[in-house]
């Protein structure tokens, strides 16, 4: 009995030690194995990082153009989640089933990306430019260009990508307000008042200046439009302060652009 588990045990060892060596004479002979067969199953949790700047899509695009060895068949299976909204081409937004290929570099479209801007901004004199955010996208890899943004109205700007691993345009628009509006005096006067704004209303890039005035201690206001820096208000009541404040104002096309309006100033008591 003994001796016949000697043999069995001299005889396993022997096919160990001889399966190596015909392993490495059939691969000296040119003989290649399969590719070795592998499935990459994930869960991307996108949160508000993928939301607002579409960082989940962004690591998802680096594992697509990851580069594997010959003797790899690797297959990634993503499921998503947690997040509003995905910032990955279409391409990409399929199910296994429909055999869709994705392209090994593929050029992410940016046309639809968030955008974060002001959109109403005051008169400098100046090109207008407000500061401007594409989610999910660095700073440094798009540029924008803007457009009719000197004059009190309409101006536009557009985004266009910088880095080849990107494609597509963003066009927005945005206001341009006159600029707020001082008032440098408001003197009581013998049943009246004078008002004199900062600065004309062109220094604003306005054209027309609204007042609007009330009797200290009431809440509704009475207006009055004027395109000169001083006005004077009369038929005021005797005794009693006033309060005032001013706004420039511009009319382009249809459409009227009102500036902020100035701190309210009261004056002294009507003679």
């Amino acid at each position: 009995m003994i001796k016949k588990r000697l043999i069995g045990l001299i005889t396993a060892l022997a096919i160990c030690i001889m399966m190596p060596a015909a392993m490495g004479s059939a691969a000296e002979n040119g003989a290649k194995s399969a590719p070795v067969k592998r499935t990459i199953l994930m869960y991307m949790c996108g949160s508000n990082l993928e939301t607002n700047y579409g960082m989940a899509s962004y690591n998802l695009r680096q594992v697509l153009r990851s580069r594997y060895s010959e003797d790899e068949d690797v297959k990634v299976v993503v499921m998503t989640g947690a997040s509003n909204r995905w910032y990955m081409p279409n391409e990409y937004l399929v199910f296994p089933e429909e055999g869709v290929n994705v392209p090994e570099d593929a050029v992410v479209d940016i046309s639809n990306y968030q955008v974060t801007m002001k959109t109403k901004m005051a008169y400098t004199g100046k090109p207008v430019k407000p500061a401007v955010k594409v989610s999910g996208v660095a700073a440094s890899s798009y540029r924008v260009y803007y457009s009719s943004n000197t004059k009190v109205g309409v101006a536009k700007l557009t985004i266009r990508p910088t880095d080849s691993r990107y494609k597509g345009k963003i066009t927005r628009s945005f206001k341009i307000v006159p600029k707020k509006a001082t008032v440098s005096k408001a003197t009581a006067g013998k049943g009246k008042m004078t008002v004199k704004a900062g600065k004309t209303a062109a220094g604003t890039g306005g054209t027309k200046y609204q007042v609007q005035y009330r009797r200290y201690g009431t809440y509704k206001w009475k207006s009055k439009k004027t395109k000169k820096r001083t006005l004077t208000i009369k038929k005021l009541t005797k005794g009693r302060k006033y309060q005032v404040r001013i706004r420039a104002f511009k009319k382009v096309g249809k459409k009227t652009y009102y500036g902020a309006w100035s701190k309210i100033k009261t004056t002294g008591k009507i003679k």
